[in-house]
């Protein structure tokens, strides 16, 4: 919840700001706390305007009226009205009383008494009922009908959760740094992103460290001041983020905020001891979007594909990070991703697009609401599949883009057969069903007669030389040349022969002597 700006407590040094939070061990403020508790709880069943008129009186007594009044306004957060019944619209009672005043002026008590008796009796209700009923429309006229009571301790948590909530309504940008790791699970981390998606947030985000366990994140984004339209719905969607943030273990934030026409630095962390009460409410679904799912259901198998919520973050190229709405999943397999988008400015749609550009997967698919700021050139440069629509996202347009984006296998279709292979293949099938034909055992072959052993190797003679190798005819030799390698060869010739007389083998004869 946020505070009016007349009840903000906040310090200011420089440029930078922060809020005064209150300490919930303080004595003072424990008091203070339990005295407006107990104010609430006894006017239950009264009207706001006597809730009002008894805590102002409770106010006035106290220096920090703003305090004061801070409290009271998140404990009006607790209350659950309801309108005093009426027998016809307040507007019409109305009318009709102060019509019959004006033939009676003037009014005095006596008068005013006989009026209302007079109405009350043509109404068939009672005067007390009559005068309840008769301004039930404003909220002050409105009955208490039940109030939810909390402890001191939790109203100033939430207390100093909408002093930082208040201040974050006004910002321009908001740079969050998350630690991931340990206990927080991932399911617990996509919940995170859930929520970004559920109050329609613009950001980027990217991973800037990764320690052991323990992974850093780094989120900037978008204020309700840097967007063109839609200020304060966006400053208060912003606002109501925080509660999400706080509830991680290791955070901080910095934002730029806009406080009285002048631009301030807000700085927070889990170190402030802010508390959250953050609950898990499931994954938000638009108009569009349930619209689009039930239809896309209906169609049943039929469609070829199967829609499934998407709680996967695509972490593209190991900086970025991108989580679409749903996984679209084909019988054989196919993936496609499909993104609905209807809350992007176009500079952050270009921004995101260049990032799917360069890392993202080919298989996603954005389907862009006409009332984005983005003309059809734009779309047509955007560098994945689009799909345009106004209102509603129709099942059709999206089943035939899903077939372009991931095509399927064609089988190849089998070759007819001419009659020849036809015929051949048939006889080769008779062929192999026919029984083959019993094969007469073979005789026994007879043993083969033992070979004499041989007697010792006779040794072999001298080798006689070799003849030289002819010479290639084309290798001619000059009368000169030739007359010179003649003497040369007989030389060899003659050594060759008297070595092979005297040293070399043994004839046989001496062989034999020896």
């Amino acid at each position: 919840m946020m505070l009016t700006n007349e009840v903000l407590r906040v310090r200011r040094r420089g440029n930078s700001i922060r809020p005064l939070y209150v300490s919930p061990l303080a004595e003072d403020i424990v008091e203070r706390a339990n005295d407006l508790i107990a104010l609430f709880d006894a006017h239950v069943g009264r009207s706001v305007a006597q809730l009002n008129a008894r805590a102002r009186e409770l106010e006035g007594c106290d220096t920090d009226f703003k305090l004061m009044r801070g409290l009271r306004q998140v404990l009006q957060r607790k209350l659950r009205l309801a309108s005093f019944q009426s027998p016809i619209a307040p507007e019409e009672l109305r009318q009709r009383l102060f019509l019959a005043a004006a033939q009676r002026h003037p009014v005095d008590a006596e008068s005013r008494v006989e009026l209302l008796e007079e109405l009350a009796t043509s109404l068939g209700c009672s005067v007390h009922n009559l005068e309840d009923a008769l301004f039930s429309d404003l909220k002050e006229a409105q009955r208490i009908e039940a109030f939810e009571v909390i402890s001191a301790d939790a109203l100033v948590h939430r207390y100093n959760l909408a002093l930082a909530q208040s201040l974050l309504r006004k910002a321009k940008r908001l740079d969050i740094t998350l630690t991931v790791g340990g206990e927080l699970a991932a399911a617990a981390f996509r919940l995170f992103f859930q929520r970004l998606k559920f109050f329609q947030l613009l950001y980027d985000f990217v991973i800037v460290s990764r320690e052991a366990e323990r992974i850093t994140y780094r989120f900037t984004l978008d204020g309700p001041f840097s967007v063109l339209r839609n200020t304060q719905k966006y400053g208060k969607k912003l606002a109501d983020f925080l509660p999400s943030i706080v509830a991680n273990e290791l955070w901080s934030a910095q934002a730029e905020v806009i406080f009285e026409d002048r631009e301030f630095v807000f700085e927070l962390s889990h170190t402030d001891g802010l508390q959250s009460a953050v609950r898990d409410r499931g994954v938000y679904l638009s108009e569009t979007h349930q619209l689009f799912a039930e239809r896309f259901e209906a169609l049943g198998p039929e469609a070829g594909w199967t829609l499934e919520p998407n709680a996967e973050l695509l972490v593209l190229s190991g900086q970025h990070v991108w989580v679409p709405d749903y996984r679209l999943v084909r019988d054989d397999g196919a993936l496609v991703y499909l993104e609905i988008v209807g809350h992007w400015r176009s500079d952050y749609l270009q921004r995101r697009m260049e990032i799917l550009a360069k890392y993202g997967p080919p298989n996603l698919l954005l389907a862009l609401s006409d009332r984005l700021k983005v003309d059809d050139q734009e779309v047509a440069a955007l560098p994945v599949p689009t799909l345009r629509f106004k209102s509603v996202l129709r099942t059709k347009q999206v089943l035939e883009l899903l077939d372009t984006i991931a095509p399927k296998r064609k089988k190849r279709a089998k070759k007819k057969a001419s009659p020849a292979k036809k015929r051949a293949s048939l006889a080769k099938k008779q062929a192999a069903t026919k029984p083959k034909a019993a094969t007469k055992p073979k005789a026994p072959t007879k043993p083969k007669a033992p070979t004499k052993p041989k007697g010792p190797a006779k040794p072999k003679g001298p080798a006689k030389p070799k003849a030289p190798a002819p010479k290639a005819a084309s290798a001619r030799k000059t009368p000169t040349q030739a007359a010179e390698a003649q003497p040369l060869a007989l030389e060899n010739e003659g050594k060759a022969l008297t070595k092979a007389k005297s040293g070399g083998a043994k004839s046989p004869k001496n062989a034999k002597r020896s």
